[in-house]
């Protein structure tokens, strides 16, 4: 991951924004005191550049999905399943790691920049928003589409009621 040894910790996660996590977990600032190298961070730390380097590189590695899967083939339960335990799952855990991190940043440097307090506020709002989104999404929505495909898959003759009265609750997301 790292091809310049003398890269600072600031430029690292300037490089990718993943790598704030593993600072994080080892105390190790990369805001304003992010301006050593990594094997300086370490050694300040007492910690293993090598166990360093490698969560860096889990951190960052990426997964390719392939180009063949046919996800519009995917059963609806599967589906569903997916979107919330991948892409919610991952707003849930990520959206509260950022708000501190933006808080911490904003109480050290919102004298010199007053407009972070508003970045921060339009930040709540969105996340508050999103969460709810996805919540109403993971316990209404989402569990009633998947009694509708399973109707559907019996042939029950009540599937049809289930469609025309998803209407209500779909219409609380056009709202939003």
């Amino acid at each position: 991951m790292l091809q310049d040894t003398e890269q600072t910790i600031a430029d690292i996660v300037r490089a990718d924004y993943r790598t704030a996590d593993v600072f994080k977990k080892h105390h190790i600032n990369f805001c304003c005191s992010g301006q050593v190298s990594l094997q300086v961070a370490c050694e300040l730390r007492n910690l293993d550049y090598q166990i360093i380097q490698h969560e860096l590189e889990e951190a960052t590695r990426t997964i390719q999905i392939s180009g063949n899967l046919k996800c519009d083939q995917w059963k609806v339960d599967f589906l569903v399943d997916y979107i919330i335990n991948v892409h919610h799952a991952y707003l849930y855990q990520a959206i509260p790691s950022l708000s501190a991190s933006l808080v911490s940043f904003m109480e050290g440097h919102k004298k010199k920049f007053p407009a972070l307090i508003g970045i921060y506020e339009v930040f709540h709002e969105l996340s508050y928003l999103l969460e709810n989104h996805n919540r109403h999404e993971d316990e209404i929505i989402f569990p009633y589409i998947k009694q509708i495909e399973s109707a559907h898959r019996r042939k029950e003759p009540y599937g049809n009621l289930f469609v025309r009265t998803l209407r209500k609750p779909l219409s609380h997301i056009e709202n939003e």
